[in-house]
């Protein structure tokens, strides 16, 4: 019995160390970065590097699968957003065995960008935060915000 104890409690003890590891874990690093355009209009670039093995998940993604990749700005009144947020990086787009779905990810680095407008020239920040989740073939680790700032 004590044995059976002695077990059950380094068992649990295993478990907790893994999860506290994967907790610790951050295999995509992220910068932040801005371009001017014109006069008016200013380039936003989120830049996603990843760790050899991992993976970022496209903002096109099917339900039920992976959570992809979503940023989202604080209001502001003094800027206008584009539609769209373009995606530069090697697309691997096909089956996963992990969501047994057709799915859209990119390993190793991947740009986002989008046009601004500013619409008042006294208030140039811009803030909010990006979502998003990454995995490796055999595990995935929980969604991630990051909050950004773009000053300019």
């Amino acid at each position: 019995m004590k044995n059976l104890f002695s077990t059950i409690i380094l068992t649990c003890f295993f478990s907790f160390s893994i999860f506290a590891q994967q907790l610790k874990l951050d295999p995509v690093k992220w910068d932040f970065s801005v371009n001017q355009v014109s006069e008016k209009e200013y380039e936003l670039v989120f830049d996603a590097n990843m760790d050899k093995g991992w993976y970022l998940y496209s903002q096109d993604m099917e339900d039920d699968g992976p959570v992809p990749t979503t940023f989202n700005f604080d209001e502001n009144t003094t800027i206008q957003l584009a539609d769209s947020i373009a995606e530069v990086g090697e697309l691997k787009e096909g089956y996963d065995e992990l969501f047994d779905m057709n799915i859209k990810k990119y390993a190793d680095k991947v740009s986002f960008t989008t046009l601004i407008s500013v619409l008042d020239t006294t208030n140039k920040v811009i803030t909010g935060h990006v979502r998003y989740m990454t995995c490796e073939e055999q595990r995935c680790l929980p969604p991630k915000e990051l909050p950004f700032e773009f000053k300019f």
